[in-house]
């Protein structure tokens, strides 16, 4: 009895101290800039001594990267879930490579904004390109709140080897609608309670 009693006033307490930090973060944490404009200066190399420009490329293929068709995933299977951040507009987007997939792949990354497709950008290395041969791949981006207005997101992917010779047979589009809602106070809370009881519960060096 006296155990489950200590652990409610712990309980209690961790959420009183939650709350408060809570509201302190909201009150004191500059808005960040949602990574969605970029100098695309990012170059794909795609043979020995040849390279060309994610800017190139887009213009190049503007029809196949920004048109109304889509693809099945034929090289990767994307799926999205939100990162435990006090902000809400962090999301995790991860990538699972098919089976069939050999060769170093290509991946862009874009949001719409007004109408246009503009890069969304991973925070964490601060391009919306990423590729490579890999098993999986994942993208930390920042996306708009709003309780009714999903962001629209498409991705781009395509062998490397391919990148001077696209068509629609070689090139996966897809598209992926995000409705990023504003954290409640009590996801917030949870958040920091989740934070706190994770350093109580880690063990000492």
């Amino acid at each position: 009895m006296a155990k489950k009693l200590v652990f409610l006033l712990v309980t209690v307490l961790v959420l009183l101290l939650a709350s408060v930090t809570a509201l302190a973060v909201e009150t004191q944490a500059p808005t960040p800039e949602a990574g969605f404009t970029k100098d695309k200066a990012d170059k794909i190399s795609v043979a020995t001594g040849v390279s060309i420009s994610v800017s190139e490329l887009e213009t190049k293929y503007s029809d196949l990267f920004f048109g109304d068709d889509t693809t099945e995933d034929k090289y990767v299977t994307f799926k999205y879930e939100r990162a435990m951040t006090l902000t809400g507009k962090r999301y995790n987007i991860t990538g699972t490579f098919s089976e069939s997939v050999r060769d170093s792949l290509v991946i862009l990354m874009y949001i719409k904004k007004d109408g246009v497709y503009v890069p969304l950008i991973d925070v964490d290395t601060g391009s919306n390109l990423s590729e490579g041969p890999s098993i999986m791949s994942c993208s930390k981006v920042d996306l708009e709140l709003s309780n009714t207005v999903p962001n629209e997101i498409r991705i781009v992917a395509f062998y490397k080897k391919d990148a001077l010779k696209l068509d629609a047979s070689k090139v996966q589009v897809i598209d992926l609608k995000i409705l990023a809602k504003p954290l409640t106070d009590s996801d917030k809370i949870r958040i920091i309670t989740i934070d706190q009881l994770k350093d109580v519960l880690q063990p000492s060096p």
